[in-house]
């Protein structure tokens, strides 16, 4: 079910994550994290925000409007944004070959 690679990555910098995983995360083009919930009819509207900065940390949200058939199914819906964050994670971490292409353009 996960597409994740098929998203874009045109705008990744990794000296600066936070703004690639809200790039990310607020994606509403084909293959993002909106596109296959929204399709499958379980939410309406997905956003993400930073909270709180701290100076080894920074918190954020994930919020998402569901519909009544993704409220049936929310741990579903929670795993999947989770698998979705994770993703991200592993790909700053692990500056893979895309990332770091565009590291280098930037």
């Amino acid at each position: 079910m996960n597409t994740w690679d098929k998203i874009p990555t045109d705008c990744i910098n990794i000296e600066s994550p936070l703004p690639f995983i809200y790039y990310l995360l607020n994606l509403k083009c084909p293959g993002s994290l909106f596109d296959i919930l929204t399709t499958k009819k379980l939410i309406t509207d997905l956003g993400s925000d930073e909270i709180d900065d701290f100076d080894d940390y920074t918190l954020f949200s994930i919020d998402c409007n569901l519909t009544e058939e993704g409220f049936r199914i929310y741990d579903k819906i929670y795993n999947l944004i989770k698998s979705y964050v994770d993703y991200i994670l592993e790909l700053i971490k692990n500056k893979n070959e895309v990332l770091v292409k565009h590291f280098l353009q930037n």
